[in-house]
């Protein structure tokens, strides 16, 4: 699994299989729950 910020380098999202909002949208929690993962860290 790649997941690419949205604000990384096009060089790195052009590479990334999945790309979520930007640091400041909380883009890491995004990719989280975009990925069901969310739901194990409770």
């Amino acid at each position: 699994m790649s997941v690419a910020i949205g604000n990384a380098l096009p060089q790195v999202k052009e590479h990334s299989l999945y790309v979520t909002g930007s640091a400041d949208e909380d883009g890491a929690v995004g990719a989280l729950e975009h990925f069901g993962l969310m739901l194990l860290m409770k």
